[in-house]
């Protein structure tokens, strides 16, 4: 399993999902045609080790929800925060010995994902969206 970084309009999130199972994926495929922006953020084991656990030593909030119960953010006020606790995650990654596989982990993985999480912010601002992270 893998977390993804998505972009979705405020406006059309009320959509409710059909309660006949076999429109499912044809409801999904549509919804998924709406989204603003959409990158993965890691696997699961990626996430909790150098993302949320992280997060939660430093008392980055945000970060620290996307393990637990996810993470939802719309306002400029929570989109500039989470740009802030990004900040500090990344800092506190470059004091860390990383593993050597895969060469350049920080600079192939992490640094990459921490780019999406930056694009989708802004996307979420500019465009008045709902960034969510599950």
């Amino acid at each position: 399993m893998s977390f993804y970084i998505v972009v979705k309009p405020l406006a059309g999130l009320e959509t409710e999902m059909p309660e006949d199972d076999s429109l499912i994926d044809e409801w999904l495929e549509q919804i998924q045609k709406t989204w603003l922006y959409d990158n993965p953020l890691g696997a699961v084991g990626t996430v909790g080790e150098y993302w949320c656990t992280p997060a939660k030593r430093l008392g980055l909030f945000l970060l620290a929800k996307i393990s637990d119960e996810g993470l939802s953010v719309s306002t400029s006020e929570e989109l500039e925060q989470l740009s802030k606790e990004l900040d500090t995650l990344e800092t506190h990654w470059h004091t860390l010995t990383l593993p050597e596989w895969p060469p350049n982990f920080l600079e192939s993985r992490l640094l990459e994902r921490m780019e999406f999480f930056r694009e989708a912010i802004q996307v979420a601002l500019e465009r008045k969206g709902l960034l969510s992270v599950g």
